[in-house]
């Protein structure tokens, strides 16, 4: 029998940087249904639970088929500890490998999770003991005192391409066995396989431009580009084609709005870009 997993949306209905941030509009429908929708794809998750204390988050997920799980008040402070919370919800998971999946993450697709719970449960054979998404990291940092730290001072100094490699922790996925994140009271241990993805897929919304650079991106298909003759190299030409999907997706009464707050000429291109 093949050994599966449960992938742990935690959704909460408040956010202090960025309000809602996990039902803001996203693809076809919002962040957390575009989530949901991306998990059920994958052969190898048996369940996916959302964790909200918000009773329209959760009705939300009951409709789009996860397990939804009302979080108790004393799982909801912003003051509650991470790993206490953590500890509580993989209690519920009812496979033995538990996935840490957020909405604020919606380029990281089926394709991707596929990939990396493949690649897990081959990983574990190897002695690794969880797997996490990551990205090569190639940026001249400093540290508290403005000294050099990735990078040295004059004869030595190399270009960003050529310094030692590192790797940002993208919060795409997080994967270890149920009985091991509790043990830690943390989503992965001291021996993680980092699964390598490109900079799109590392998006993280955080804030209101993380947020809208995600919508760009979810639009930026390059076959699609391709098929209409659009070269992904020719800024210009991706700014408008992306543009013009983002824009067509609004509703009737929002697109009907923002044609009416345009002068005439804006006007007459945003309707030529969704034709």
């Amino acid at each position: 029998m093949r050994e599966k997993v449960t992938a742990i949306i935690p959704a909460k209905g408040m956010s202090n940087r960025l309000p809602s941030k996990n039902t803001l509009e996203f693809g076809e429908s919002n962040l957390l249904v575009h989530k949901i929708r991306q998990l059920k794809q994958v052969d190898a998750i048996a369940e996916v639970i959302v964790s909200s204390e918000d009773d329209d988050i959760l009705a939300m997920a009951d409709k789009e088929g996860a397990r939804a799980i009302k979080r108790p008040y004393e799982y909801s402070a912003e003051t509650l500890p991470f790993q206490d919370f953590l500890y509580y919800i993989t209690g519920e998971a009812r496979a033995d490998h538990v996935m840490w999946a957020c909405c604020t993450s919606p380029m990281v697709g089926a394709d991707v999770y596929r990939r990396g719970c493949k690649t897990y449960f081959e990983k574990l054979k190897e002695g690794y003991d969880s797997l996490i998404t990551v990205m090569e990291y190639h940026h001249y940092l400093l540290d508290k005192d403005m000294k050099p730290y990735t990078f040295k001072w004059g004869p030595d100094h190399r270009n960003s391409q050529d310094l030692d490699k590192l790797y940002f922790f993208t919060d795409g996925i997080q994967l270890a066995p149920k009985a091991s994140m509790r043990e830690w009271h943390y989503y992965f241990g001291h021996n993680p396989y980092g699964l390598e993805v490109d900079l799109k897929t590392s998006t993280d919304i955080d804030t209101i431009f993380d947020y809208l650079l995600a919508r760009m991106q979810y639009h930026m298909d390059d076959d699609a580009m391709m098929a209409k003759g659009i070269n992904s190299k020719d800024g210009e030409a991706v700014y408008h084609y992306v543009l013009g999907k983002m824009i067509s997706q609004l509703s009737d009464e929002k697109l009907a709005k923002v044609l009416l707050e345009m002068p005439d000429g804006k006007r007459a291109n945003v309707l030529g870009l969704i034709k």
